[in-house]
């Protein structure tokens, strides 16, 4: 049993409840007595990663990858040299672990990831197919094989490989939008358009796809959906390395919402999705600035939890975020106006600084505010 059981649960409870900060005290205290428990270090990295402080998370990992077995550090510690474009010392690292343990297919998915970074698509599409072979449920290997296999010029290849896929995924958002792509590569412009609407059809907040079918979107061989680009082993996932063995974290007690609150913690949920699929200088911006620790604010409030309301009020706003304060709690419901939610809500999407996303975020407020005014039928 670890001596990080306690204050590693702890920190994830932070974490959940939105208090990262909180989160990153508590594991630094520990670790201030405990310097060479693994798992506390590699929890820190990890939340480090998350804030956006990659040099700080680069030191936790590093750390920790002074033990040529911590395969899951070693892995990390590529991941954050990749997101700050050390790309040889990803690979470095990547090839390294690899000789240590052939079997591991997220080092495999981060030397495809790093290979596409360097223009080499031959050994990226080689090293996507090592990883469906190693796990051959693995749907994002698959996707990353075709769009490779697409820019080697192998369109075949890749429509025979999106096809695959859909056999067992038939309503899979991301490759019937790839499919479509490739698909319009082979100057197939109506199947193209078919899959695009087949990807809107399933998810009508997919910006990809709507783009790809706009005829003044993006160019086909733009218009990939290729996330994730890196493989970050998050903790307790390396378990079977018998390295971790971190405590579970309660789930936050359930509540009640209202229709109103179900409503803005829904709109808020989805903007917090959306800013994943921002450029990585963008996305760190965003994850760094009042407006993201204001909607992490809303979003506790709506869930039942509390603390993260003083960390926001004691920080001084960042020039770029303004001077908007959060929502503030319907007295006796403790839970943000939904006019006003809404109206900080578009507020914040502008901080996400690309029209697409920002577009997205507007239909899902106009989808969910024309159900809210529907009639409400009684039984």
């Amino acid at each position: 049993m670890s001596s990080c059981d306690d204050v590693c649960a702890q920190a994830q409870n932070a974490v959940r409840a939105g208090n990262v900060a909180e989160a990153e005290d508590l594991l630094k205290n520990h670790l201030a007595a405990a310097p060479d428990d693994r798992d506390a270090r590699f929890l820190r990295g990890t939340i480090l990663a998350r804030m956006g402080k990659l040099p700080e998370a680069e030191q936790d990992f590093a750390a920790l990858a002074a033990d040529p077995q911590d395969i899951a550090a070693w892995n990390n510690l590529a991941v954050i040299y990749g997101r700050q474009d050390k790309i040889q010392d990803a690979l470095g690292t990547l090839l390294d672990a690899i000789d240590t343990d052939p079997t591991k297919a997220e080092l495999y998915y981060n030397i495809g990831a790093v290979y596409e970074r360097l223009g080499n698509f031959k050994a990226a599409s080689m090293a996507y197919a090592k990883v469906a072979e190693l796990n051959d449920g693995y749907i994002p290997a698959y996707n990353k094989l075709g769009i490779t296999q697409f820019k080697l010029g192998l369109a075949p290849k890749a429509h025979e490989t999106f096809v695959r896929i859909l056999e067992a995924h038939p309503d899979h958002t991301v490759i019937l939008n790839n499919l479509g792509v490739v698909l319009a590569g082979e100057d197939k412009a109506e199947e193209a358009a078919q899959k695009f609407r087949q990807a809107l059809a399933a998810d009508p907040h997919y910006t990809k796809a709507a783009a790809n079918l706009d005829p003044a979107g993006s160019a086909p061989d733009n218009g990939f959906d290729e996330e994730p680009e890196f493989l970050f082993i998050e903790p307790g996932d390396d378990a079977e390395d018998g390295k971790t063995s971190e405590a579970p974290v309660e789930p936050p007690e359930e509540k009640e919402l209202s229709i109103s609150s179900k409503t803005a913690l829904e709109l808020i949920l989805y903007l917090r999705r959306m800013t994943e699929a921002l450029p990585p200088k963008a996305k760190g911006f965003f994850l760094r600035s009042d407006a993201r620790l204001s909607m992490e604010y809303l979003i506790a409030v709506l869930e039942g939890h509390s603390g993260i309301l003083q960390e926001i009020q004691g920080r001084e706003p960042a020039p770029e975020s303004g001077e908007e304060a959060a929502p503030k709690a319907v007295p006796g419901k403790n839970t943000p106006d939904l006019p006003e939610t809404l109206d900080y809500l578009r507020k914040m999407a502008e901080a996400l600084a690309d029209p697409d996303l920002a577009a997205a975020l507007r239909r899902k407020m106009d989808t969910v505010i024309s159900e809210l005014n529907e009639p409400v039928s009684t039984p």
